[in-house]
């Protein structure tokens, strides 16, 4: 059996387990941010947005292990905002504390790239041999 019909049966595991590497890390970022702030309307919309991140990230992890190349590149979108977001995050009294958060950010945001490109590569592969198959 070649690479390409493996990839026929076989499950994207490499960008799932990414993908939830990034899930994973996210939620760390979360705890450690949420242990030190103040409580206001921030910590709600906070929360919020990583309760939808998470649910999102979830999904994608799903599609990702079907070799789905357009959910891949939305991947890279939220890998793209993750990089971004990682200069935002509610600055708190320990300096350490936020270069930990920053470098924790930008690990989980090469997660979720990584899981991306994995795919886009490996969907392409398949979805050239199914052509290829088809003939």
């Amino acid at each position: 059996m070649n690479n390409g019909e493996k990839l026929l049966f076989q499950n994207n595991n490499l960008a799932y387990n990414l993908v939830m590497g990034f899930i994973l890390i996210n939620t760390i970022v979360m705890i450690i941010v949420l242990k030190s702030m103040t409580i206001n309307i921030r910590v709600g919309s906070f929360i919020l947005f990583n309760i939808v991140l998470s649910l999102i990230s979830f999904l994608l992890s799903i599609k990702l292990k079907k070799y789905s190349v357009n959910w891949a590149i939305f991947g890279l979108v939220i890998g793209a905002l993750q990089v971004v977001r990682s200069f935002t995050l509610p600055q708190l009294p320990n300096e350490g504390t936020n270069k930990l958060l920053v470098v924790l950010s930008i690990i989980s945001s090469a997660f979720i790239i990584m899981g991306g490109i994995v795919t886009i590569i490996k969907g392409k592969r398949r979805n050239r041999f199914l052509l290829q198959r088809n003939r």
